[in-house]
């Protein structure tokens, strides 16, 4: 679970990868995690990934996700994304694009990425 400081903005939700090692259903509580990132993802204004790749092992991420998207687009209010990660090529950003369609890519290191830019947003 992430710890968030008193000082942060409510709405801001982190959500951290297992791995392919770890299965869900064997850490106790895991799916009460996922169930409050998905309801807090499909709440969001916007999401912003740094260092997940969306790769072929997050199958889980990917299912949870695209069902959040397909709601929100169903909805009429697509979640827009951005990537943040300085290697992102074009199979990484399509990966998203297939569960989430709106990605925006900022192709630089996360410890140079002007966080307050989004501040508020």
């Amino acid at each position: 679970m992430q710890l968030v400081p008193h000082s942060a903005n409510p709405l801001t939700m982190g959500i951290a990868g297992l791995g392919a090692y770890k299965e869900v259903h064997q850490i106790p509580g895991l799916g009460l995690v996922w169930a409050h990132a998905m309801r807090s993802l499909y709440a969001a204004e916007s999401a912003i990934f740094v260092g997940f790749s969306m790769s072929d092992f997050d199958a889980m991420a990917k299912l949870q996700f695209g069902e959040v998207a397909r709601a929100r687009l169903a909805e009429g209010r697509p979640l827009p994304v951005t990537i943040i990660d300085p290697f992102a090529d074009d199979a990484f950003v399509n990966r998203f694009r297939r569960v989430f369609r709106y990605v925006d890519v900022v192709k630089q290191k996360h410890e140079e990425f002007d966080w307050l830019s989004i501040a508020g947003n």
